[in-house]
């Protein structure tokens, strides 16, 4: 099957020539093709940043070849922009694929972008936007700096990691609630993300202009979750047997909002709005 040429081109911050982007198809176990949100218009193309941290998205000052030689065995991260929106996008990119080398690091970075697209395109559809970033599929190219690369499209939440909230004056109950409530609409659907955990906390990100949560990097989610507390509200526990009463992951996200450890005040986030601690640097 044809790949659809993406035109007008990439350009990767700091690297020589533009990419031209060819959308990759992408079949799941059953080879069922699996479809994506279609890709905005993006007038003269889409311009990088310089790769981001991982765990924090502070931009970094190295190129895109010197990041993915300190770590083959994961993606480069960067933002881009585009001229003709005001959308971001956040780009997953694994470099040198032209060995085909099944066991390589790259390729098994490159293995589980394929396996997150399948994921989002097949269970995340109805969040996506809301409590998830939107998915514009894999994507191909040929470059001077990086060889074949392999490049996920996804939309940019403006977000803040949790860490970098916690003990900010956004840090309140009211944004608490919100991150519990993402998480369990993902297990109304079955989902379990499993990597939301103390030192994971990056996969939370909230954005405190809009007061919304995204929850990301779904690599290891799995659709095998039975949640039987979907009628608790996650919220400050006061009861030793709440542990009980709700599910493993929630348990784990209650441990992360300090939920057990003591009881939070009911603060808002107008109450909190009038403190003068500054918002948090990303």
């Amino acid at each position: 099957m044809a790949s659809t040429t993406l035109e007008p081109p990439v350009c990767f911050d700091g690297t020589e020539g533009a990419a031209v982007l060819q959308q990759v198809p992408v079949t799941d176990s059953a080879k069922n093709r699996v479809t994506f949100t279609p890709l905005p218009d993006l007038g003269e193309g889409l311009y990088t940043s310089r790769p981001l941290h991982p765990t924090n998205r502070i931009m970094e000052g190295m190129s895109f070849e010197a990041k993915w030689a300190q770590d083959p065995a994961r993606a480069v991260i960067c933002r881009a922009n585009s001229g003709a929106t005001n959308t971001q996008f956040l780009l997953k990119v694994v470099p040198h694929l032209e060995n085909e080398n099944r066991v390589s690091l790259q390729a098994l970075a490159a293995q589980q972008i394929w396996r997150e697209a399948i994921f989002y395109a097949k269970h995340l559809g109805e969040l996506q936007g809301i409590v998830v970033p939107r998915h514009y599929g894999i994507w191909a190219a040929k470059t001077r700096w990086g060889g074949k690369i392999m490049c996920a499209v996804m939309e940019y939440f403006d977000g803040f990691p949790w860490h970098c909230v916690q003990r900010t004056r956004w840090d309140t109950l009211d944004t608490q609630i919100l991150i519990g409530e993402a998480v369990q609409r993902l297990h109304a659907l079955g989902i379990e993300h499993a990597q939301l955990c103390t030192g994971q906390e990056h996969h939370i990100l909230y954005d405190p202009d809009t007061h919304r949560v995204n929850l990301v990097d779904f690599s290891q989610a799995h659709t095998r979750h039975h949640c039987r507390s979907l009628d608790i509200r996650l919220q400050p526990f006061t009861q030793p047997t709440a542990r009980r009463d709700i599910c493993g992951e929630l348990g784990l996200v209650a441990d992360i909002l300090g939920f057990w450890r003591r009881k939070r005040p009911d603060t808002t986030i107008q109450e909190e709005d009038q403190g003068t601690t500054s918002q948090p640097a990303p």
